[in-house]
C-alpha cells in the first residue's frame, strides 16, 4: 500500500473498439480494485491478437505459481487458439 503499483500492467485497445483490454497485470489490477487504488501505472502496446497472447503467457511464466491451465497454453497450436 505505501509504495503502491510497482510494475505497470500492460493493455491493448479492444479489437472491437471502444476501451482497453489488459494483457498483462490482471492480478495487480484486482488488487488495486479491492484497495480502492484506480492510480496504476499502464503501458498501452498495439498488439495483435497472437502478440497479446506471446505477451501474457511470458508473463505468466516469470510468476512462481502457475495454474496448469496457464501452462498449457503456449503448447497449442494457433489453429486451435484461433479456429
Amino acid at each position: 500500500r505505501q509504495y503502491g503499483v510497482l510494475n505497470p500492467i500492460i493493455v491493448r485497445k479492444r479489437p472491437t473498439g471502444g476501451g482497453y483490454e489488459i494483457v498483462s497485470g490482471h492480478r495487480r489490477y484486482e488488487a488495486c480494485k479491492r484497495l480502492n487504488k484506480f492510480d496504476i501505472p499502464v503501458i498501452v502496446r498495439d498488439l495483435t491478437d497472437e502478440e497479446a497472447i506471446l505477451t501474457m503467457v511470458d508473463a505468466n511464466l516469470q510468476r512462481e505459481r502457475i495454474l496448469p491451465s496457464e501452462k498449457a497454453l503456449p503448447t497449442r497450436s494457433p489453429r486451435t487458439r484461433y479456429p
